[in-house]
């Protein structure tokens, strides 16, 4: 008895979760201008982010059931331009 008690609250509790959703899902403009107001990208042109780390290249391994070659990679860079539109990469890496 209790189980099923359990059952009906907690179908009860998500039945009215996907009413709020559909409820707030309709106004979906709204939500995301909101979003992009407060983070302040309305006037986004373009964006770039770098970093360094590894990557596995996807191909041939060195031997039989290897794993695929492996790179450092010492210096990536991604520069994204919305507005020509146009994207740059730049990757310096290295064997291992």
């Amino acid at each position: 008895m209790k189980n099923t008690f359990a059952m009906a609250i907690a179908a009860t509790m998500l039945l009215s979760l996907y009413a709020a959703a559909q409820k707030t899902g309709s106004d979906a403009k709204t939500t995301i201008d909101a979003a992009v107001a407060a983070m302040g990208s309305a006037g986004l042109q373009s964006i770039q982010y770098s970093g360094t780390g590894s990557f596995y290249a996807t191909g041939q391994a060195y031997g039989p059931g290897g794993p695929w070659p492996r790179y450092t990679l010492k210096k990536y860079t991604m520069l994204v331009n919305y507005t020509a539109p146009a994207m740059r990469q730049e990757v310096v890496r290295i064997d291992d």
